[in-house]
């Protein structure tokens, strides 16, 4: 996945169903690859998918997908660096990463990603 321009979504190659063995939390089972690249899927809550890439480029930062929207957010500042989400999504994303700021980071460096929890 990239970000347009505009910010839109544009996917590169195809998509394909596969499941990766996540640490401390059951196997991820969707469509994460984009161009071969994997793209886990970290959390959902009121229709914000929260992904972050393996071996993506620096600074470390996670990317928000709000229908065609997204933003990416680095870990360090939780500031929306890139995209155009509305914002309402950007308050709860940021209300969300705070939450798992510590966890985000460790996901980053140690490229062992798990599920985690959305607000409530």
């Amino acid at each position: 996945m990239m970000l347009s321009k505009s910010g839109r979504v544009a996917q590169l190659g195809e998509r394909q169903n596969r499941t990766l063995e996540v640490v401390g939390s059951s196997p991820i089972t969707s469509t994460n690859f984009f161009g071969g690249l994997f793209v886990p899927e970290i959390a959902r809550f009121y229709g914000i998918v929260i992904k972050m890439f393996f071996n993506d480029h620096l600074p470390p930062h996670f990317h928000a997908i709000y229908g065609e929207r997204v933003g990416m957010f680095e870990i360090s500042t939780l500031e929306m660096i890139e995209g155009d989400l509305p914002n309402r999504a950007i308050k709860l994303v940021k209300e969300w990463a705070e939450k798992y700021q510590t966890e985000l980071m460790a996901m980053w460096n140690n490229q062992e990603f798990r599920r985690l929890e959305g607000l409530e």
